[in-house]
């Protein structure tokens, strides 16, 4: 069985949201049926958009799904709107949280707030370790991490 079991192509498209615009693929309409869906609207996946390795999630719009190019992932890959790519994917475990190693540490030095964390869904926890994942310089990562433990300890988030 390939890696990558769902396969299509697709131009890289605008997609406005109200007052936003984000750069998508689309899935195309007669893959619906064959992907959960119906249990999981935002569907986690795994694969590559053209040549580069990818994560992410399929979200609804009116009956369709896409799937987020971000600014980095976009100059990251060499992509333009209007470009056609090959998307290559496999459903990802829908329960998975990828935790930055400082606020594993953390997490692991603080019981109380390692319980929070485990209370947590999994999206609230994604949520979260993308606060400390997306800092660019070491003192703001060290910040958010105290940030995220003072949030669990206390309960606000």
């Amino acid at each position: 069985m390939s890696e990558f079991p769902h396969r299509f192509d697709s131009p890289i498209v605008t997609h406005n949201f109200g007052t936003y615009v984000y750069t998508v693929v689309f899935l195309p309409v007669e893959m619906n049926e064959d992907l959960p869906f119906a249990q999981y609207p935002h569907l986690r996946i795994k694969g590559e958009v053209g040549d580069m390795p990818f994560s992410g999630a399929f979200r609804p719009a009116r009956g369709r799904w896409y799937l987020l190019l971000s600014k980095k992932k976009m100059k990251a890959g060499g992509f333009d709107v209007g470009e056609w790519v090959h998307v290559r994917f496999r459903v990802a475990d829908q329960d998975a949280v990828d935790v930055p190693e400082m606020l594993r540490l953390a997490l692991e030095k603080n019981p109380y707030a390692m319980e929070t964390w485990e209370k947590l869904s999994p999206g609230k926890r994604r949520g979260l370790a993308h606060r400390v994942a997306s800092a660019k310089r070491t003192p703001t990562q060290t910040r958010r991490v105290a940030d995220v433990i003072e949030m669990l300890v206390l309960g606000e988030f």
